[in-house]
């Protein structure tokens, strides 16, 4: 494939690299526009692209570019007479009337760049596909990496004047101000804890982590329940360790109030048997947006290229994925380290782009279990530093009862450790296993004897 697209010429312009290149010469004030928009290598013609070399090259050392000036560049580079000399730079001089129409030519420039670089590196991808070197999956992840990485180089933003930056900031102050509630984000359903983050913010990546048994699991899939079924949000769960079925179950258990332990064997009381049609009647009647993907090992690019294709379909206002160690990445890295900061970078990178929180469960390191103190900290978490610093909200878990078991403090800590847009705490929750349900401790009418370690993950 690689080699029928050398038969066919690529797209380019050289008629406005030319008016470009010529802008340059007549008025050195039009450097600066160029090179906001343009690198050498979006220059087609070799000729070109040597001139525009030459003409930042002086442009950095603070020289006038003409032509004089440009022509002895080029001959200490030794490219002078390759590029045609004298004739072709009074070429490229008369072919500009005005300099009004720098932008316009840049842009088109620009454009015939962007499609040379699909057509290159789509045609690898058609190579590979030929010759049979990787799995489908990886070629289709190869692919829209590509194409990702080409827009996300093509998507910059100018500057935005204070002036207008304020304006903004005041309106979108004025609507929270007139919100009944102060959660500006995606509600956790914890009052307790919206109040600390005002919600889950749009473009935020979010780790809850913890060793294991602490309620990881739990207390996010407790997320997703009430941010769809009682908030109306679509949200997305990537369990990469438990099945749909038994996460399914889960649901089932704290939204109809049936023993999970029983709901597991069907052994159901006649009774309960109507909260679950009551259940299942209001999910369908509301059209709760929950969605369940099992995939085991899920690679990082095509957890993106479904959660686009949801957004697309669906919407989407959260993602949730149990949990990070557990992804991997369809390129060879050097080390486990250096795989877990690319999944954590890349999935700051997927909350960004679609425009909604990413919580992404996370293992803590043995670092608790060696310290008197066993309440965990940033510092615990597993494998990379990284994921620390890409992470916008970091909530840490921690149970006494699990280290002391004659302790009576039966409750869960949730230790908001990081928090880049506000303040930290701690909020305590109580676990109920038989409804593998989270709720916060000062609305627990309860017991400690109601507390249970069952299913709690």
């Amino acid at each position: 494939m690689a080699d029928k697209l050398s038969l066919k010429v690529m797209p380019h312009n050289s008629e406005a690299e030319r008016c470009v290149l010529g802008c340059t010469l007549i008025n050195s004030e039009t450097i600066s526009v160029v090179r906001e928009v343009l690198s050498v290598d979006d220059f087609y013609d070799d000729q070109h692209k040597w001139v525009y070399k030459s003409v930042l090259a002086l442009s950095d050392r603070g020289k006038a570019v003409d032509a004089l000036t440009l022509s002895n560049e080029l001959k200490e580079n030794g490219v002078f007479d390759k590029i045609g000399g004298y004739e072709f730079l009074t070429k490229i001089g008369d072919s500009v009337v005005s300099t009004n129409n720098i932008e316009h030519y840049c842009d088109i420039i620009k454009e015939k760049s962007i499609r040379r670089r699909l057509i290159r590196e789509l045609g690898d991808v058609i190579d590979k596909c030929y010759a049979n070197e990787d799995d489908a999956s990886s070629m289709i992840e190869r692919a829209q990496k590509s194409v990702y990485d080409i827009s996300m180089d093509n998507n910059t933003t100018d500057f935005t004047k204070l002036s207008d930056a304020v304006s903004d900031a005041v309106n979108e102050l004025n609507r929270i101000q007139k919100l009944d509630e102060k959660v500006i984000g995606v509600p956790s359903g914890f009052e307790a804890i919206d109040d600390i983050t005002s919600g889950f913010q749009k473009g935020d990546l979010v780790l809850i982590a913890a060793r294991p048994s602490m309620g990881k699991t739990a207390l996010a899939v407790n997320i997703a329940q009430n941010a769809a079924i009682r908030h109306k949000q679509a949200v997305a769960i990537f369990s990469l360790e438990m099945p749909t079925k038994q996460l399914a179950n889960r649901i089932m258990s704290g939204e109809a109030e049936v023993d999970s332990s029983r709901l597991r064997i069907a052994n159901i009381f006649p009774s309960e048997w109507s909260s679950l049609y009551d259940m299942v009647r209001t999910i369908r009647e509301n059209d709760v947006k929950l969605f369940i993907n099992d995939t085991s090992g899920i690679s990082v690019g095509e957890l993106r290229r479904k959660c686009r294709k949801l957004k697309a379909t669906e919407g989407l206002d959260l993602i949730i994925i149990d949990y990070l160690q557990l992804m991997t990445i369809n390129e060879r890295v050097e080390s486990r380290q250096q795989e877990i900061s690319t999944i954590s970078r890349t999935l700051k990178g997927i909350a960004k782009e679609l425009g909604c929180p990413v919580i992404a469960l996370s293992q803590l390191s043995r670092g608790p279990e060696a310290r008197t103190n066993k309440r965990p900290m940033l510092s615990d978490l597993r494998e990379s530093g990284a994921i620390e610093q890409d992470a916008d909200l970091v909530m840490l878990l921690y149970r006494d009862k699990y280290y002391n078991p004659e302790s009576e403090d039966d409750s869960t800590e949730v230790i908001i450790a990081k928090h880049r847009n506000g303040s930290v705490g701690t909020v305590k929750l109580k676990f109920h296993g038989e409804y593998t349900k989270f709720i916060t401790v000062e609305d627990d009418p309860t017991s400690s004897e109601a507390y249970s370690d069952d299913n709690l993950v």
